[in-house]
């Protein structure tokens, strides 16, 4: 019983949040104040991705550098900047996702806190190892982008679709030029990777949902074919008009669903057992 001087909307609400209940400015402030860390987090690996900026720009260009020499009658690329203004542009960009990229594994710790209370117990108790499976599943489809999608995407789509050398009247030929603006490209490169790392995420999702009871297997065998045709759309969707890349996203993505069909079959089993 409450303290007889003790107001029963006061004494509610302290039970409410003995409870674990939240007032809704409570929700604000907590959220304000996340958000404010996530900024933090973000600038402060900027800074760290500015100082090493020599090293992330390699990284970042090393993909096509191959392309800025060809030694082919075909076609010639060049990465241009077209204001005075650009470079100082491209380095704060090139900081800036780095820095988001980086800033990943605190980025989700927030995020994490902030909606584990709303979450289910059995969801909650498993917190840690979805965290870190989330972290791993960004930075893995980051990587498998850089590594195996990118350059031979880029490569594709410059080489692939050029046009052939013009023949000129005296016999000579002229080759294409393909010119790239440095914000065009970081743009693209940057945009791809983070699609790549947040589509890596499928399985921590379908994991959630599947403890959560949102998500069977039963819709896993009903609609598995309707979601490979869904794939393929927003595959083709957030990718370049070209076949390469499209299929170089949708191939992962089709990996993916079924992995998390199969851990959403063991999250059942456990349930059961």
């Amino acid at each position: 019983m409450p303290e007889d001087r003790e107001d029963p909307d006061a004494y509610i609400a302290r039970l409410r949040r003995e409870q674990g209940y939240m007032p809704f400015v409570d929700h604000l402030e907590e959220l304000r104040q996340r958000i404010i860390r996530i900024l933090l987090w973000v600038l402060g690996f900027a800074a760290v991705s500015w100082f090493f900026y020599a090293q992330v720009f390699q990284f970042v260009l090393g993909p096509v550098s191959h392309l800025l020499s060809l030694e082919q009658n075909k076609l010639t690329v060049k990465i241009i900047a077209t204001r005075l203004f650009d470079f100082f542009a491209v380095e704060m960009k090139i900081s800036l996702l780095t820095g988001f990229i980086l800033a990943v594994p605190p980025v989700l710790f927030e995020i994490w806190g902030f909606v584990v209370p709303a979450l289910d117990k059995k969801v909650r108790s498993y917190g840690n190892g979805i965290l870190v499976g989330a972290i791993l599943l960004f930075w893995a489809g980051v990587f498998f982008c850089r590594q195996y999608v990118w350059g031979v995407m880029v490569e594709f789509l410059a080489l692939g679709w050029a046009p052939p050398p013009i023949e000129l009247p005296n016999g000579q030929t002229v080759r294409t030029e393909l010119h790239l603006t440095l914000n065009e490209y970081l743009s693209f490169f940057f945009s791809f990777h983070i699609l790549f790392g947040l589509a890596f995420e499928l399985p921590i999702i379908s994991l959630i949902l599947g403890m959560s009871g949102v998500l069977t297997t039963d819709f896993f065998r009903k609609y598995w074919r309707h979601s490979v045709v869904v794939i393929a759309i927003i595959s083709g969707v957030v990718t370049p008009t070209d076949g390469f890349s499209m299929i170089a996203m949708m191939v992962p993505l089709v990996v993916l669903f079924f992995l998390s069909w199969g851990l959403v079959s063991l999250v059942e089993k456990k349930m059961r057992s």
